[in-house]
């Protein structure tokens, strides 16, 4: 459901990255603090983690592991910064892609529980300049050769709660 067309059963004020309090429409738009935010909550329809914009996801919440940026970076020459793909989370993980194979399991992340839905195409935005990073035309090209274009997963909320970063990740 797109935010608005439903009444989000979170609190209506969040604290950002820097410190200060953010209160009412403006406190659900958290996409652009998740990978820094110490600590986000999670509702159900995904709303509190939709930005105002006029595109839909395919999932609620979309989650990449810093070993496929690592790959990326490596692999493809470019910078592998995450805001290039602006993904909700970012977990640290040791081997590239495994979050493609979690799509058998339930995640649990803090209180959250979460359900694979589908890997995640990419567009031509990931070379655009976006968030402090510089315009790149070294990137999807090799993501589709090698990845047939996707990179990173795309989840639904099973269970609503709260994600602090450094919780850990569990497969159910």
């Amino acid at each position: 459901a797109p935010v608005g067309s439903r009444t989000c059963p979170l609190p209506s004020s969040r604290t950002g990255p820097d410190g200060a309090a953010v209160r009412g429409a403006g406190a659900r738009a958290l996409p652009n603090w998740i990978p820094s935010c110490p600590v986000a909550s999670v509702c159900r329809c995904g709303c509190c983690l939709r930005a105002r914009f006029s595109h839909f996801d395919a999932g609620a919440v979309s989650l990449v592991g810093t070993a496929t940026l690592a790959w990326c970076a490596e692999a493809f020459g470019i910078d592998g910064d995450r805001r290039r793909i602006r993904p909700n989370l970012v977990v640290a993980t040791e081997e590239p892609f495994v979050e493609e194979r979690w799509f058998e399991h339930r995640v649990r992340v803090g209180e959250v529980v979460l359900q694979g839905v589908k890997r995640i195409p990419r567009c031509r935005v990931i070379n655009l300049a976006q968030d402090g990073v510089a315009a790149t035309a070294s990137f999807l090209k090799p993501l589709t050769a090698a990845r047939e274009m996707n990179l990173g997963v795309y989840f639904d909320v099973v269970s609503p709660g709260r994600i602090a970063v450094g919780d850990s990740l569990a497969l159910e």
